[in-house]
């Protein structure tokens, strides 16, 4: 879980994270509120740089979010608030290894320094054995 504050109007990075084995970048997904209020988010191996994704759903209006970040049979499921804003299909991205880096099982989590709106992190493994932000 991530909880962040969009009180300022400048550009946040809200998490930028990366599953590594050893010190390898095997993945990652990054979140981002723009100077126009709007939330796109990215995923690593998957979308292409420099494009960052529309959300599905509309971003919940409260000051404070609590952002969750999952995996579940084959995408990436982010969800606000308790409100699941998008579901990343792996097989439709149109980079190949995109399923494939995703599939790898991370030997740690890194939380990148240009975060500059998360106000704490917490990580929780759930029942499918991938661990849930």
């Amino acid at each position: 879980l991530i909880k962040s504050n969009d009180w300022e109007t400048e550009e946040k990075i809200i998490v930028t994270i990366h599953g590594a084995t050893n010190d390898e970048k095997i993945s990652g997904v990054s979140i981002l509120l723009n100077s126009g209020n709007e939330y796109t988010y990215r995923v690593g191996k998957c979308s292409d740089a420099p494009t960052w994704e529309n959300f599905s759903v509309k971003i919940p209006e409260e000051q404070n979010k609590t952002w969750r970040i999952s995996e579940r049979s084959g995408s990436l499921v982010i969800s606000c608030n308790n409100v699941e804003v998008a579901e990343y299909k792996f097989s439709d991205s149109v980079r190949e290894q995109c399923a494939t880096q995703w599939g790898l099982d991370a030997a740690r989590i890194k939380f990148t320094n240009n975060d500059n709106a998360s106000v704490s992190y917490a990580i929780r493994r759930i029942d499918t054995g991938k661990f849930l932000l």
